[in-house]
């Protein structure tokens, strides 16, 4: 009888686990003792908070480490093939955030959304709105963006933009990939160094 319940519970753990190691995790797949308990709790915990650039978030579980190039920080989600536009978004700090923060970032090295690897080209903006970064209030814009694929098609995205203040000046966070849980984690961050 406990050999069926974890026959019946193994598919499952395992996939729960496979599922989460492909979006960025490392949850272990059950060991073949069937410790499914053990495999889907681990796939469930949350995340350890996440420093990117002056922030402290918390991560979706998908989110894989920020990589550091100059004043741009950028987070993507695990699972992506290689060369293969990733979804991601951008914090930017210092002199990239400082001008023309209230502009469209376009050259912020993320790839739009879609099969193509298209690169942003034009951006219109389309609303503004006061929200929160960090505790504090910012402001968000949000543009639709003419992305240009390799093969010369053109498509339309919208990009989020926050712009705050932060311990170490203005700084400017963009996503035109739509992350879920984005926002949540923005209104909740800490300036690193905050106490």
């Amino acid at each position: 009888m406990l050999t069926s319940r974890i026959a019946r519970a193994l598919p499952v753990a395992l996939a729960v686990s496979v599922l989460a190691a492909g979006c960025g995790g490392g949850a272990p797949a059950a060991n073949a003792e069937g410790d499914a308990a053990d495999a889907a709790a681990t796939a469930s915990a949350a995340p350890a908070p996440m420093t990117v650039a002056s922030m402290t978030l918390e991560p979706e579980a998908y989110w894989v480490a920020p990589v550091v190039d100059g004043d741009a920080t950028r987070v993507s989600v695990g699972g992506c093939a290689d060369g293969a536009p990733c979804p991601g978004f951008v914090v930017l700090t210092g002199d990239s955030a400082g001008e023309g923060a209230e502009d469209a970032v376009l050259d912020d090295g993320v790839a739009c959304p879609g099969d193509e690897a298209g690169i942003p080209i034009d951006a219109t903006l389309t609303e503004t709105a006061q929200v929160t970064v960090a505790h504090a209030e910012a402001r968000l814009l949000v543009f639709d963006v003419t992305c240009a694929a390799q093969d010369g098609s053109e498509s339309v995205v919208q990009q989020r933009q926050w712009v705050a203040s932060g311990a170490g000046g203005t700084t400017v966070i963009v996503d035109r990939w739509g992350l879920d849980g984005l926002d949540r984690a923005l209104a909740e961050a800490t300036w690193s160094g905050a106490a």
